[in-house]
């Protein structure tokens, strides 16, 4: 635990130094949180069901889209947690930071999975709409990541415990709105 400027006490998830009780009053409000946007998540892909009809194939990127955002975003999340009491860097240059890592990495993935999405499946529609989808969910969970933990720790809560569980589900949520947009727009019904 620690202190902060306003005196409110912060408790930090500390394996190594506090007992199994107070580590799980620690994490489990974020898990169950978590849960319940995880819940909410299902409520989302129900309302796109019109869009899976058009292609079963569309389906098969959901995993994918979802998997590789949170990856991002946990990866970003976590190194910023990491720097935040080093004072490495202000604010303003991370995010810029991170807004070009996420373009950057959501181009280069983008690129190979449409690539890979064509010769596989034949279908340049369907590539384009994942390839574009992949690259503007991983350009979004870079700042979305950064944000979250920033906000976190300026509300003076541990961001360790709590960014991951929720970067993770309201990324899965937005990853899916940003492919089921995007497959709406460019994916015709399969013939």
């Amino acid at each position: 635990m620690a202190k902060t400027k306003s005196n409110k006490r912060v408790l930090y998830a500390n394996d190594a130094t506090e007992s199994v009780p107070l580590l799980l009053r620690i994490r489990l409000p974020w898990l169950i949180a978590g849960l319940a946007l995880s819940l909410a998540t299902a409520a989302v892909v129900s309302r796109y069901e019109e869009v899976l009809s058009l292609d079963a194939r569309i389906a098969f990127f959901m995993p994918l889209i979802v998997y590789v955002s949170d990856a991002v975003g946990t990866q970003t999340a976590t190194i910023y947690i990491r720097n935040l009491h080093k004072k490495q860097a202000k604010f303003a240059t991370y995010i810029i930071k991170e807004l070009c890592l996420g373009l950057a990495i959501g181009a280069i993935f983008g690129v190979v999975t449409a690539t890979v999405t064509h010769f596989w499946l034949g279908a340049n529609d369907l590539a384009l709409a994942v390839g574009l989808a992949l690259f503007a969910s991983i350009t979004c969970a870079t700042v979305f990541a950064l944000l979250l933990a920033a906000l976190l720790n300026r509300l003076r809560t541990d961001p360790a415990t709590g960014a991951d569980p929720i970067v993770t589900v309201l990324q899965d949520i937005i990853s899916l709105m940003i492919y089921f947009w995007v497959v709406s727009l460019i994916v015709s019904p399969a013939a």
